[in-house]
């Protein structure tokens, strides 16, 4: 199943297995989406590696994309974040 075409497209046929929550979201029938749906109740999240979202203290960050500078970063004593 193409979960992309999926969500984009209101005609494609979804297995019954899946659930289609977004665009870049699909999940099992009963799972939960855990990372999305502890943000909602104010969860703080640690970003561990390279592109990693995390969430603290009501700030939604991203580490660094590449892994050169996430690793000279890290190596230096100082946190990954990018944005």
């Amino acid at each position: 199943m193409d979960v992309f075409a999926a969500a984009a497209d209101s005609s494609a046929k979804v297995s019954a297995a899946t659930v289609v929550g977004s665009a870049t979201t699909a999940h099992k029938p009963g799972a939960a989406f855990v990372y999305r749906d502890a943000l909602w109740h104010g969860a703080d999240m640690l970003a561990l590696g390279v592109s990693s979202f995390g969430h603290l203290g009501g700030v939604h960050f991203q580490n660094e994309h590449q892994f050169e500078p996430y690793l000279s970063r890290i190596e230096a004593g100082e946190r990954p974040v990018l944005r």
